[in-house]
């Protein structure tokens, strides 16, 4: 989805786990609650790794990594471990997000208009 880059209120819809390219990453998708384009989707994506073992397994973010940051600057809370994150706080809220446009790849080279999408930059604040 491609939506102009600004300023949007956001509603957590859920999360994903996935590895790509040797990488764990966390998706947070939103939903856009007003305006023109409210209903479209946009994610937030962070780094992360996976620790413990099967049914254990569980969500880990350095103390100085983005989840961490914004989860610590939306929340005003420290978590007690960087693997005891409570993602469950995002569950019914609207936060203030900025989304950026995507146009260019991993490398710099130039996305084609048709394919150009749009993500979570930052989320800036807890609104409900």
């Amino acid at each position: 989805v491609h939506v102009p880059p600004d300023d949007y209120e956001l509603t957590y819809a859920s999360r994903k786990v996935r590895l790509i390219f040797h990488q764990w990453k966390l998706y947070l998708t939103f939903v856009i609650a007003e305006g023109e384009y409210a209903g479209n989707e946009v994610k937030r994506y962070y780094n992360i790794r996976y620790v413990g073992l099967d049914e254990n397994r569980r969500i880990s973010a350095g103390w100085y990594s983005d989840l961490m940051r914004e989860f610590v600057f939306l929340f005003d809370e420290k978590p007690r471990r960087p693997d005891e994150i409570p993602l469950t706080r995002f569950n019914n809220r609207t936060f203030l997000g900025r989304v950026e446009s995507v146009t260019k790849d991993q490398f710099g080279n130039p996305i084609p208009k048709p394919l150009h999408y749009s993500r979570i930059a930052k989320l800036l604040e807890l609104v409900d």
